[in-house]
């Protein structure tokens, strides 16, 4: 009896142990999330873009805005995002990725599964907003 019982606790045991593991490995989220700050323009605005291998900080945006672009050899500058033009004496448009300031030109940065990319209409010299 008590080597029925004994193994019945072990067979609970593991069945546990796998259950609790399946829980414990969550599969990243096949979107980036993508948030335009129009800097009080207009009402920010957030969209979940469906992430694709290779997709850039700029594929995301074109994913959730309509853009006005330049682009010189292999880089591409934002000029405008739903209307809201950068101005060359005044705000234009950064990004940051997870939280962290990017220096680099979008079209050149991947974005991985579950990134957050926030577009920010500012002055170039002001410091980015804490979200």
């Amino acid at each position: 009896m008590s080597f029925v019982f004994n193994r019945s606790i072990h067979m609970f045991s593991l069945l546990l142990i796998f259950a609790l593991a399946g829980c414990a490995q969550t599969a990243a989220p096949d979107h980036v999330t993508v948030t335009v700050d129009f800097g009080g323009e207009r009402e920010a605005k957030t969209i979940q873009a469906p992430w694709t291998e290779g997709m850039t900080a700029l594929d995301a945006l074109r994913a959730a805005a309509v853009l006005e672009e330049s682009k010189r050899d292999d880089m591409v500058m934002v000029l405008s995002i739903d209307g809201v033009a950068a101005r060359s004496d005044g705000p234009v448009w950064l990004y940051l990725i997870n939280d962290a300031p990017v220096m680099k030109m979008s079209n050149l940065v991947s974005v991985s599964r579950g990134d957050r990319v926030v577009w920010q209409y500012r002055a170039p010299d002001c410091p980015a907003p804490t979200q």
